[in-house]
């Protein structure tokens, strides 16, 4: 009875096996056959599309369905949020004004002064040198050398704005025409890649980088403004 019983269990085992594996065996000619010819225009058909992108657009390697890149778009447009906001803090108004720390110029001060010109200042004069120019007197249209004295000391933290092209060139044109009687020093930004650092700066002056971020004075408030998003560079003109 009992190898009867196995004899049974057996043979129904074998039997669902043989059905199972059969199945697969259909089901495998089946997929080869009729599915995986047809298996990359179906994810088209599903909207798995394989991508690539073209300019602006994306068009699927499969279906050549061709559609805007919005994400690409969308990361272009941050980027050019991002530029503008920058260009903005770079060159926004009150970046202008703002002032050298007192503790800079006082090593400068040192070292290369004492001077006796700050061509480009407020009317309170905040580094308190003896002869100035302010917006009013306008320092680009004046000599910077001082007749009566044999030697002038400029110092010159210009605005950092477009008009930077300006003092950079006239700091060159000054101190090449009153050399050996002329010279000073420039707080710049470092920016070496417009075309007045090639054409007034790299080819004729001693420069100096300044290690990590200058904290400018706010001259509304008297305070370190945060978040330069600048290095600065020292041009030492003579």
């Amino acid at each position: 009875m009992t190898e009867v019983f196995w004899k049974a269990v057996y043979a129904v085992a074998s039997w669902v096996l043989q059905g199972i594996l059969t199945t697969l065996g259909v089901f495998a000619v089946f997929f080869y056959v009729c599915i995986k010819p047809k298996w990359r225009s179906w994810r088209c058909h599903f909207g798995i599309h394989d991508w690539e992108r073209r300019g602006h657009k994306r068009q699927c390697r499969r279906c050549g369905d061709r559609q805007n890149d919005t994400v690409g778009l969308k990361r272009l447009k941050m980027t050019f949020d991002q530029l503008r906001m920058s260009i903005h803090q770079y060159e926004g108004p009150r970046s202008k004004d703002w002032q050298t720390p007192r503790w800079l110029y006082d090593e400068l001060n040192e070292r290369y002064g004492p001077f006796d010109l700050d061509p480009c200042t407020s009317e309170d004069n905040p580094l308190g040198t003896e002869y100035f120019y302010t917006e009013k007197t306008d320092g680009l249209t004046q000599d910077w050398i001082i007749p009566e004295r044999t030697m002038t000391k400029f110092y010159m933290n210009p605005p950092y704005g477009r008009d930077v092209v300006d003092w950079v060139k006239k700091a060159h044109e000054q101190t090449q025409k009153w050399k050996p009687h002329l010279m000073g020093v420039g707080l710049l930004p470092v920016r070496t890649d417009p075309k007045w650092f090639h054409e007034y700066v790299l080819p004729y002056y001693e420069i100096i980088f300044l290690p990590g971020r200058v904290a400018f004075i706010d001259p509304e408030t008297g305070k370190p403004v945060k978040g330069t998003n600048f290095a600065s560079m020292l041009v030492i003109y003579r």
